[in-house]
């Protein structure tokens, strides 16, 4: 489950899947604290980046969550570790915000590519304004922002950037497609 205040929150469908819940009586389901993903939390915060946390989308390698992480970037959290043990290594990493210019934009949406050529692991987000970014997480412990790809537009006869925001995206082969709000579907 996605959160835009709290990060990203794992709900037990057990019951749901056992035929508790159906169409027009559905079942409330209670969020144990043990089941949240924050980096700024009720117990505390992670001192290295205690910032809000949001998780618009997210993708899953093992046991590792990827997460589109509004203007904090990318975070990534070991779904294994405690979430409420600041100490556990639930929190692997960050990377992409910054207090004076956010290098990611506002990310909203994630897909995770593998590069075959290379082996490489990379993760393309949906950066709001700031369009695409491309971030190598083949080591995790060392993410670095690889390149980010801003729309422009050339209008009146001046070149400028586009208007609008990236909002989701599907990687597709070596091709990224993204929806731009104020333009509709653009590939890179």
């Amino acid at each position: 489950m996605l959160c835009s205040g709290n990060g990203l929150r794992r709900v037990r469908i057990a019951d749901i899947e056992a035929g508790y819940g159906e169409v027009g009586a559905p079942l409330l389901m209670k969020l144990r604290i043990d089941e949240s993903f924050e980096h700024n939390a009720d117990w505390g915060v992670v001192k290295k980046f205690n910032y809000q946390d949001h998780a618009y989308d997210a993708e899953f390698i093992g046991n590792y969550a990827y997460v589109a992480d509004g203007t904090n970037g990318l975070t990534i959290y070991d779904t294994t570790k405690d979430p409420t043990d600041v100490h556990s290594g639930f929190f692997v990493g960050n990377i992409g915000y910054s207090k004076s210019d956010p290098l990611l934009g506002t990310a909203s949406g994630i897909e995770l590519w593998d590069d075959p050529a290379t082996g490489k692991l990379y993760a393309v987000l949906a950066c709001g304004p700031n369009g695409v970014g491309v971030v190598d997480v083949t080591d995790i412990n060392n993410m670095q922002i690889v390149k980010v790809f801003e729309p422009i537009k050339y209008e009146d006869g001046e070149l400028g950037s586009a208007d609008g925001q990236a909002i989701d995206l599907e990687v597709v082969g070596d091709t990224a497609y993204y929806g731009y709000d104020s333009f509709g579907l653009i590939a890179e």
